[in-house]
C-alpha cells in the first residue's frame, strides 16, 4: 500500500511532502488511516504518479524481459566497413626509425 499527504506533514520525525507517493509501512498505517479519515492523507492500493497536484496514473511494474533472443540474423556488413589489416610496425621498428635530435 502507498499514501500521500495533502499538506507538508511531519510524522515520526520525518517530513512528508504533498504529491509524493510513499510506501505505507505497518508502523505508520494507524496514523495514516486516522489522517485519511480527517481528509489529510490519501491511501492507494498501488503506486501512483502526480502531475500538477493531481494523480496522473498508476505506476505499474514493467515486466523484466528474459535474456535477449540471440537467434536473430546479424546485419550484413558492407564492403566499405571491412578494413584490411594494416601492417602495424612494432615498437622496436618505430624506435629504430626515430632520428636523434
Amino acid at each position: 500500500m502507498f499514501f500521500s499527504v495533502k499538506t507538508p506533514t511531519k510524522i515520526a520525525g520525518k517530513v512528508y511532502t504533498p504529491c509524493v507517493c510513499y510506501p505505507l509501512p505497518d508502523t505508520l498505517k494507524p496514523t495514516i488511516e486516522k489522517m485519511e479519515k480527517e481528509e489529510k492523507a490519501y491511501i492507494y492500493d498501488c503506486k501512483v504518479a502526480f502531475q500538477n497536484g493531481r494523480v496522473l496514473k498508476k505506476v505499474e511494474k514493467k515486466a523484466v524481459e528474459a535474456e535477449p533472443d540471440n537467434t536473430k540474423k546479424s546485419k550484413k556488413t558492407k564492403k566499405e566497413d571491412i578494413k584490411e589489416e594494416e601492417d602495424i610496425p612494432s615498437p622496436e621498428e618505430i624506435a629504430d626509425n626515430v632520428e636523434d635530435f
